[in-house]
């Protein structure tokens, strides 16, 4: 995941909005291969739980975070008691859940008062909806929706008990056509990726030694903000509870 543009176009606004303290108690629903969970553990929090449907995903999250906490569950039916968390991640979810709903308001439950949820989907107003957008594929990569507008996720989030609801975008025009071209070179190469897990089988090829290399010049094309003012295809939300 830390050589994923699209993750690494996000990161830096979900960081900013969790704004981790010391203090905080902190769940990552839908953590995948635990790549958040573990950024925010660095911050110093007391406490990260990951949690995901994928079982596969979540044995290499504990292999990669051995202090840390994961359980396997679904977001809808969180196995953790009301008001136990200070802050709350929920980055490219809502759109695989059929029951948003039950999402959000589970979110709320957890969450104690005053508490942050922090969540990020796909913009369904942009200019231009990827592939990332409309995925088809079964497990856990299934869309169930294009993702939201501002105004849908706004919504969503009020209606669940959110307030002081604030709107940040991530991976502008530019940068969405250069990930829509390499997930498309990675669909002819290895198929349609089915889960988050699978991208660790990368590691070791050769091609990926090169990727690497470029990486960081592929990382400034995909944050260059062209065109200006058009906003990005990854919508970025924070929210309180009250």
């Amino acid at each position: 995941m830390e050589y994923q543009p699209e993750a690494r176009s996000r990161q830096q606004y979900l960081m900013r909005y969790l704004g981790v303290q010391r203090d905080d108690i902190v769940l990552d629903v839908g953590c995948g291969t635990g790549y958040f969970a573990g950024l925010i553990t660095l911050e110093g929090c007391q406490r990260t739980i990951g949690c995901d449907l994928d079982e596969e995903a979540l044995r290499i999250a504990k292999k990669l975070n051995r202090n840390l906490d994961f359980v396997q569950a679904d977001g809808v039916h969180l196995p953790i008691r009301n008001s136990a968390v200070t802050k709350i991640l929920c980055t490219e979810v809502l759109e695989h859940v059929l029951d948003d709903t039950g999402l959000a308001t589970e979110f709320s439950r957890v969450l104690m008062s005053g508490g942050v949820l922090v969540c990020s989907s796909p913009n369904s107003s942009f200019v231009f909806h990827s592939k990332k957008s409309t995925h088809t594929s079964g497990g856990p990569e299934l869309h169930v929706r294009a993702g939201y507008s501002p105004k849908s996720i706004v919504g969503l989030l009020a209606a669940a008990g959110f307030v002081a609801i604030d709107i940040s975008y991530a991976l502008p025009l530019l940068g969405t056509l250069l990930v829509e071209a390499l997930e498309r070179v990675y669909a002819t190469l290895f198929g349609p990726l089915q889960s988050q897990s699978e991208l660790a089988r990368l590691e070791n090829r050769p091609l990926f030694k090169v990727y690497r290399l470029i990486f960081p010049i592929l990382m400034g094309l995909v944050t260059f903000p062209i065109p200006r003012n058009y906003g990005g295809s990854i919508l970025v939300a924070k929210a309180t509870k009250e």
